[in-house]
């Protein structure tokens, strides 16, 4: 019987191809955007599970409190707590820092280059996580002051096909390193992501305080005993804070474990150094049902619409004594093996389609193939079995309902149940299209909205050019021979750029205790910055060389509503060594996200110690071309040994908004939607036509026109479509 089946559905899919291939289309397709999407969350659920101990790897992250604002949380700690935790906790197997210091200049001959990548670790950071050396000159890489680990792309970047252990490095003209090992190029499904290991007794050389219990500006990783409770030893880390932490307002209200698995996609709440993943889980398993089921919807509508064709089989069946549940399993059968049929063409898919999905998404989306998880082949095959089962469901049990008299009488071809069905699932169909077409034209408008907002400061016609921290004492020398051009405006320089800034601390305003701080964005920056910007000052006045402003403030319009000051002029602020008035209020721009309509409370003051960005404005955006020229120029003579790397403001803003693919990916599920929900209309259209070709054929010999036989056929799909 089984036999027969299978034989009887393989005819049925051979004899009517078109039909078949729209359906099989309609689940590879389905399929193909499930499978996607499974591995997707597949991928970001399992990062860092390379690691021999992930289980066992936790960071240490310190509640911070804010004020009147929400607690912080940060996985940034003192640099001393990690010795603290050893000597106190016996439950800690290891415990190693984890410092990046961020841009710094690396040579090796004639090659230089600006480097994000270097991170100072302690010598058994390789030990208690897995990634993998390749060779290395001692057993312990890191052990030695001075000890470089670089990454085989590193490696190869800098000395070629050159054995490069034993080699020297040149970090920041502070210190030459020694290259003592090779790892193997971190893996994308990390969230640690670096390119050079530096030991961390190294970072003495950059003046990094190591034994300041308020200074945060490490990450501290723990591996644990096997056996030890995770739950336990987060009861206890926080009696550390009284034992050392300085008694002020700014100590952590308490310290808690943060479990390596939990890393990638349970971190957007925390202020970290590893990569976190600004998706919702949720939304991807919804995607991918929503898409699975409208490819299902297509599969029942063609095979309800088609009844007819099956109905003297069923007839046939029953008057020669087949059972209705018999009826059901061949029904069934056949959509379940034309689902797995479609399976292998869905894997196939969903592998050409991966590298696209990645690339779309862009932000480090990590995406693995469909062999590397075991799990997502089997929920596929189990997700394909309950397809076939829910696509044959209502063709099954109704085209098995039919009675076998009323079926030869041709009867039951009249009915209007199996028609109203397909109308509420053409209804129900193009519903969840229309709202992925609505959520895309909205992302989309937002899109083009964030890219035309008004920031409230000019960025047409700036270049930034970054400058490392041992160049600062030669700034205003370059400043001088940048501004002597015809066609630079303005020359200034900034702590960071003004679409990226996000630095916080506490302020303290006059009359007010250091328990109740208020948190703050602050910005450093130097003569002539707000008016290069544009800035609008709504009260007092800008800062000036003629006046002694180092320890004076300019706030934004949000602070002084936070502040709730009806007059800020000559108020009195502190923000930690600093203390100072306000001179001047300036008008709310956007200096962080645009997605955050809400404009934090800002503070502006001169930091000349701290500038890492030098600013030339041009007379206009076409001599930018000419200003770049002249900054490469005059920076080749002031800092020779310095690699010139420059951006526009205004491709900064536009490189920081592409990595937002929202748009991309919702305009990308509505045309899959779209094309799901088109093709099964196609399908049921098409199979209508078939069905009144007589009634066609009679229309035309009475005198019908092809566009009224046209608008005749077309009329009812619209209606349900407008609905």
């Amino acid at each position: 019987m089984i036999k027969n089946y299978v034989t009887i559905a393989w005819r049925n899919i051979t004899k009517h191809k078109i039909y078949s291939a729209i359906t099989m289309s309609g689940l590879v397709l389905g399929l193909g955007a499930f499978i996607l999407f499974a591995l997707l969350l597949f991928s970001q659920s399992h990062f860092d599970s390379f690691h021999n101990n992930s289980d066992r790897i936790f960071s240490v992250v310190q509640v911070l409190p804010r004020g009147l604002e929400k607690d912080h949380h940060s996985a940034i700690v003192p640099a001393p707590l990690k010795d603290a935790l050893l000597a106190e906790f016996p439950e800690i197997e290891k415990a190693a820092r984890f410092f990046p210091p961020g841009r710094m200049v690396v040579k090796h001959g004639d090659k230089t280059f600006y480097e994000n990548g270097v991170r100072f670790v302690d010598a058994n950071f390789l030990s208690i996580f897995s990634f993998a050396v390749i060779r290395s000159e001692t057993e312990t890489v890191l052990a030695k002051p001075y000890s470089v680990v670089l990454t085989e792309a590193s490696a190869t970047k800098y000395f070629g096909d050159e054995d490069p252990i034993g080699k020297r490095l040149t970090l920041n003209n502070d210190f030459d390193g020694v290259v003592t090992g090779i790892i193997k190029d971190i893996p994308e499904n990390s969230s640690l992501q670096f390119d050079f290991l530096v030991s961390f007794e190294t970072a003495a050389a950059m003046n990094v305080r190591m034994d300041d219990w308020s200074i945060n500006n490490q990450a501290t990783f723990l591996l644990l005993s096997d056996g030890a409770i995770p739950a336990r030893l987060d009861a206890k880390l926080s009696s550390l804070i009284k034992k050392h932490y300085p008694d002020s307002a700014e100590a952590p209200k308490r310290l808690y474990l943060h479990p390596l698995p939990d890393f990638r996609l349970n971190s957007t709440e925390i202020e970290c150094y590893w990569n976190t993943a600004q998706m919702s889980q949720i939304a991807i398993l919804i995607v991918a049902v929503l898409l699975l089921i409208i490819a299902c919807i297509n599969f029942m509508n063609l095979s309800t619409a088609r009844y007819a064709l099956r109905a003297n089989e069923v007839g046939m069946r029953k008057v020669i004594g087949a059972r209705r549940i018999q009826l059901i399993k061949q029904f069934l059968g056949e959509s379940i093996l034309l689902s797995f049929i479609s399976l292998p063409v869905a894997i196939l898919f969903s592998e050409l389609a991966r590298p696209g999905l990645v690339a779309l998404m862009g932000g480090g989306v990590f995406i693995a193939s469909v062999w590397e998880f075991p799990g997502v082949l089997a929920l596929t095959f189990g997700v394909t079995l309950l397809t076939g089962f829910f696509a044959g469901s209502y063709p099954a049990f109704y085209v098995s309902s039919f009675e076998a008299v009323q079926v030869l009488k041709g009867k039951i071809i009249k009915g209007k149940k199996g028609s109203r069905f397909r109308k509420i699932l053409v209804v129900t169909q193009f519903t969840f299209s229309v709202i992925l077409i609505l959520m895309t034209v909205i992302t989309v408008q937002q899109s083009s909205h964030n890219r035309n907002v008004d920031l409230g400061f000019d960025r047409a016609g700036i270049i930034a050019a970054n400058i490392s921290s041992d160049a600062r004492d030669k700034l205003d020398v370059l400043k001088k021979e940048l501004a002597r051009h015809t066609d630079i405006v303005s020359v200034s320089a900034a702590a960071a750029l003004p679409i990226e800034w996000e630095t916080e601390q506490r302020v303290v305003p006059e009359g007010v205790d250091r328990d109740d701080a208020l948190n703050m964005n602050t910005y450093g920056i130097d003569y002539g910055f707000i008016e290069m910007l544009g800035l609008e000052i709504r009260q007092g006045r800008s800062f000036s060389q003629e006046s002694a402003d180092l320890n004076r403030f300019i706030i934004n319009e949000t602070a002084v509503r936070q502040l709730q000051w009806t007059n800020p002029i000559g108020r009195q602020l502190a923000i930690g060594d600093k203390r100072g008035a306000v001179i001047g209020v300036v008008k709310d721009f956007h200096f962080k996200s645009i997605y955050l309509s809400k404009i934090s409370p800002a503070v502006l003051y001169l930091a000349p110690e701290d500038l890492n960005y030098v600013f030339v404005k041009v007379t206009s955006p076409d001599k930018t071309a000419i200003g770049i020229d002249h900054m490469r120029k005059q920076w080749n003579v002031v800092f020779p040994d310095l690699p010139f790397e420059y951006e526009t403001l205004e491709n900064a803003f536009i490189d920081r908004l592409s990595g937002d693919k929202t748009a991309e990916l919702t305009g990308t599920l509505g045309l899959m939607a779209i094309f799901l929900s088109c093709l099964g209309l196609f399908g049921l259209s098409s199979y209508a036509v078939e069905r009144r070709i007589k009634e066609i054929g009679i229309r035309k010999v009475l005198g019908a026109s092809v566009s009224g036989i046209i608008q005749m056929l077309i009329k009812e799909f619209m209606k349900l479509v407008v609905l």
